[in-house]
């Protein structure tokens, strides 16, 4: 009769560990369902900024293309004033 108990209680724990892994499996899998949901969206959220940050980035470097370019219109209608001046001088 006490080898039938201690057999039953082997038993036992080994339902409860194999019950405990398929657990612990269960929630593993949950959390690495989560981080991979929550690295997809962090991927999209850093691409959206980065695209953002680009297109920022080329809205400023058109504004200082667009200023170059008054500018050096601006300088060659002094340079064209100044050789003109110059020619009325001599």
């Amino acid at each position: 009769m006490h080898k039938l108990v201690n057999v039953y209680l082997l038993f036992e724990l080994c339902r409860n560990a194999s019950e405990n892994n398929e657990l612990h499996d269960a929630e593993v899998g949950s959390a690495r369902r989560t981080a991979k949901e929550d690295a997809l969206k962090n991927s999209e959220d850093i691409t959206k900024y980065m695209e953002g940050i680009s297109q920022k980035e080329q809205e400023v470097v058109h504004r200082i293309l667009e200023a170059t370019k008054a500018q050096a219109v601006f300088l060659e209608f002094l340079q064209n004033d100044h050789s003109t001046q110059s020619d009325e001088t001599q």
